[in-house]
């Protein structure tokens, strides 16, 4: 098997059916479904899409979560991690295999341009411009070289993800792709950007959040990834742009 597509779903039904409809179950490739105890039932995957394999979790495991428990089962070597929102062809899948080798990829994801993903790998220092009155004088966005992969159409080789442990699930959502993007980098694989363009809606499943659910899971994360990766000047200054933003 060459490539395992493992889609992440949590109440989004119109987004995945559109999505599998495009994809295709052939000989060099898997699609794999983790649904991550959505609302309304996804049975329906395997009677109108009998050659996808369908994970039902048992609880929300969070992104991260539901990327592990498909990767657990992938006969492929690369895998592909994506949205129900992120529209995308065999076709495309195997371009993006293509140049991820030909270029000696251990992962990549498709050009930010592509995506409207256009997210730094972050620091405190990003942080610190993205969330003051900084951000009149800077971009964030191009304060930084190096960026995260984007997590909703992540493609990794299965070895380096292993030998990475996995997804952190310490992360429900949010920065879980910039903390897999920082270990990648510390470790020394290589990580690039792909020409492959694809369709991206965004945000789908976070639409169903309120305000002040979004804000705290995302300060949450953000905390979570400054303690495993920032010095303690970074610490603080998230732990107060936290306390900040959640008072």
């Amino acid at each position: 098997m060459k490539v395992t597509t493992i889609i992440i779903h949590w109440n989004t039904p119109d987004l995945l059916k559109k999505q599998l409809a495009l994809l295709k179950t052939e000989r060099d490739i898997e699609v794999i479904v983790v649904d991550n105890k959505s609302e309304k039932s996804v049975d329906w995957v395997k009677k109108d899409f009998p050659n996808i394999v369908l994970i039902k979790n048992s609880v929300n495991l969070g992104y991260a979560g539901g990327c592990n428990s498909g990767s657990k089962i992938a006969k492929g070597g690369w895998l592909l991690f994506l949205n129900p929102d992120v529209l995308i062809t065999n076709k495309q899948i195997f371009a993006m295999v293509d140049q991820a080798v030909k270029n000696n990829f251990d992962a990549a994801s498709p050009n930010p341009g592509s995506t409207n993903y256009k997210k730094p790998l972050p620091s405190w220092i990003s942080f610190l411009i993205e969330f003051t009155p900084l951000n009149r004088l800077y971009n964030f966005k191009n304060f930084i070289a190096l960026r995260t992969l984007f997590g909703g159409c992540l493609l990794i080789k299965k070895l380096v993800l292993k030998k990475l442990g996995g997804w952190d699930e310490q992360f429900f959502l949010w920065f879980e792709d910039s903390d897999l993007t920082k270990r990648l980098y510390d470790n020394k694989y290589k990580v690039g950007w792909l020409r492959t363009k694809v369709n991206h809606t965004g945000g789908a499943s976070f639409k169903k959040l309120d305000d002040k659910s979004k804000r705290k899971i995302f300060f949450t994360s953000m905390d979570l990834y400054a303690k495993k990766h920032f010095s303690i000047v970074g610490r603080l200054v998230v732990f107060l742009l936290k306390i900040k933003y959640l008072l």
